[in-house]
């Protein structure tokens, strides 16, 4: 007997909630309940958006992890059902990984129904091979298309860095004290004399509170969102400013190991500021 019913929503990409699949599998969520003359319970919010499924990420630090922490303390009873799109909402890991959340969910006595395509798994669908068969497709099958992206922009950026390292503009992004054009890097002069005014006053012993009073003026000359960026002290204690680029993954280096330098790979040591960032 189906007593109440939560739902799961997941993409990987902010941009997707400008999308359509947000309100597709929101919709979904509210349809199917209605079905069998259930309401959706919305006392838990479980929705991973702009969270990738690929490392289970959503399984260890999203809201997956906290449906699954209700799940195991009794928040989410026995005889409820978890309204998913499509079993790669849950996860995008290898198969046996996958299996390992979808199993103990299905062991706690929910039930997952999935639209796409649309199916009802229980407990029972454990033992049933033909039932496990489909969903363990599906599970590899989103794997092996998230494994070759990984390896696909993995490539893209190796390239890009072995370009940098040659000189080449990594990307069409730039500091805000530089533009883009067909000759190269061209500097902003507003920009870039604020920039200098930065070290300067760094390298004189202001602090930052001090600095930042002092280039107000200058600043009011600039948009907002390059303000931030070129008026900022804590520019005065990185490197990108004379010229160098810090470039690695969260899978090369984590989030707070060594970055990948490349000398020149933007050329705002032409803002002669060396001399001043290496003596700060």
């Amino acid at each position: 007997m189906v007593s109440r019913a939560f739902s799961y929503i997941r993409f990987s990409s902010k941009k997707q909630h400008k999308g359509e699949s947000f309100r597709r599998q929101s919709e979904f969520a509210f349809e199917m309940p209605r079905e069998i003359d259930l309401g959706l319970d919305e006392s838990l919010t479980l929705n991973d958006l702009g969270v990738s499924a690929f490392q289970g990420a959503n399984a260890k630090v999203g809201a997956l992890g906290e449906c699954l922490e209700a799940l195991r303390i009794g928040r989410i009873p026995k005889g409820s059902i978890l309204i998913i799109e499509i079993i790669d909402r849950l996860g995008r890991d290898k198969v046996g990984e996958a299996l390992q959340l979808f199993i103990p969910i299905l062991n706690t006595g929910v039930w997952i129904v999935t639209r796409e395509p649309r199916r009802t798994y229980t407990q029972n669908s454990i033992n049933d091979i033909a039932a496990l068969l489909e969903p363990l497709i599906y599970m590899s099958r989103a794997h092996e298309e998230s494994a070759t992206k990984s390896f696909r922009l993995r490539d893209a950026w190796a390239k890009k860095k072995e370009r940098a390292a040659q000189g080449s503009p990594m990307t069409k992004m730039a500091p805000r004290w530089l533009e883009l054009t067909e000759e190269g890097y061209r500097l902003i002069p507003e920009r870039a004399e604020t920039v200098r005014s930065i070290f300067r006053m760094s390298a004189e012993g202001l602090g930052a509170s001090e600095s930042s009073s002092t280039c107000s003026p200058i600043r009011r000359n600039t948009r907002p969102s390059g303000i931030r960026a070129v008026g900022g002290i804590p520019t005065c204690s990185r490197s990108f400013p004379t010229g160098r680029c810090s470039a690695c993954s969260s899978r090369e280096c984590g989030t707070r190991g060594v970055r990948n330098s490349i000398a020149g790979s933007r050329p705002g040591r032409s803002l002669a500021l060396r001399q001043l960032y290496d003596s700060h």
